[in-house]
């Protein structure tokens, strides 16, 4: 029985882990051997429905492109400034993300496809809060 699967069943089952707080639980997550940020992060979204961002290779690639932050910046940094500027609330996360994944794989990949990208904005554009305000409800 792989470890994640027996602290899953140690711990009660889904019904017992969705009463832990989510800080808590993701603590609990973390602890989990193969387990790191975001997939915890991915976890507590979608399977328990908590107000936690994900932030994937994709989040990376498209606000590093758009120069909204600095591709280097660590996990938690990053998940503090989508949490504090987005409403925190699950379904706004959920819904932003997924838009984000979808973005990435349809214009935004590893070679972007300029002529299709959504948020396409040419690198004189993207300074000045009140051009980025306009796209984006906060400027990382």
């Amino acid at each position: 029985m792989s470890e994640t699967f027996r602290v899953y069943i140690d711990a009660g089952e889904f019904s017992c882990l969705s009463r832990i707080d989510t800080d808590v639980l993701r603590k609990q997550l973390l602890a989990v051997n193969g387990i790191g940020p975001e997939t915890a992060d991915d976890i507590l979204l979608y399977a328990f429905e908590r107000p936690v961002f994900v932030i994937d290779a994709y989040t990376r690639r498209i606000f590093s492109r758009l120069k909204l932050l600095a591709g280097d910046a660590d996990y938690e940094t990053l998940r503090h400034q989508f949490e504090t500027g987005l409403q925190m609330e699950t379904a706004v996360f959920n819904e932003y993300h997924a838009l984000i994944v979808r973005h990435a794989k349809d214009a935004c990949k590893n070679v972007p496809i300029v002529s299709t990208a959504v948020w396409h904005i040419p690198a004189h554009r993207v300074k000045g809060d009140q051009f980025l305000g306009f796209f984006f409800p906060f400027v990382l």
